[in-house]
């Protein structure tokens, strides 16, 4: 199990059942369920939803920041009978796995989508099955394509105009200072007193010459 998590990082637990059993002459010396549910917490964690829903994942795999893990996404597969659940690697037509090995990836992860954007995915979900290649093979095709795989533009970001006689977030309005509130400062004692002994001296100046004149 563990040389088969570290060929493909993500596994279905169905499919990984059926992997195990091929290797053995009588499919019933695989491991039964029991054992599978025993084991599988120990190499890899379960996730339960988004673009690797219901698949279990080895440990130290980051889904988020390794681009070729898109090609180990899950798919829901549009049919007559039921919807059928798989993963890309999986895919039941070489046309499919062309379309997905050539199709450009996301420059981030999308949490519903993953690293594809929705219209591959709902057209790899329609095309009808044919003649494919084994995961082993599509996934070395998938590690080679990597390298020259075209990346979507991260879609921009308009800045919406704030309303029209509101003041924008960015700029709030000006507040008032408080200091043009407070009351004009006290004058100033000192210049008082001496404004008094300036007046005082000119009217004794005057009294003297007063006295002269008599």
């Amino acid at each position: 199990m563990r040389d088969l998590f570290s060929r493909r990082p993500v596994w279905r637990r169905k499919r990984l059942a059926l992997e195990l059993a091929a290797r053995h002459d009588d499919p019933a010396d695989g491991l039964n369920g029991a054992e599978l549910s025993k084991l599988l917490p120990v190499v890899a964690f379960e996730v339960v939803a988004g673009p690797w829903r219901r698949t279990w994942v080895r440990f130290g795999h980051d889904l988020a920041a390794e681009p070729r893990s898109r090609f180990l996404q899950v798919l829901d597969k549009a049919a007559k009978k039921p919807t059928a659940s798989l993963q890309l690697c999986d895919l039941d037509s070489r046309a499919a796995q062309d379309a997905a090995l050539a199709a450009p990836r996301r420059a981030s992860c999308d949490p519903h989508t993953g690293w594809f954007d929705r219209a591959l995915l709902d057209d790899l979900s329609t095309r009808p099955p044919g003649d494919s290649r084994s995961w082993r093979e599509f996934l070395d095709l998938a590690a080679v394509a990597d390298l020259d795989t075209r990346v979507l533009p991260e879609p921009s970001r308009k800045r919406r105009r704030p309303p029209r006689g509101r003041p924008r977030a960015d700029h709030p309005p000006r507040l008032q200072d408080d200091d043009d509130d407070d009351p004009p400062p006290p004058p100033d004692v000192s210049d008082a007193a001496h404004a008094a002994e300036t007046a005082f001296a000119i009217l004794g100046d005057d009294d003297d010459d007063d006295d002269d004149d008599d």
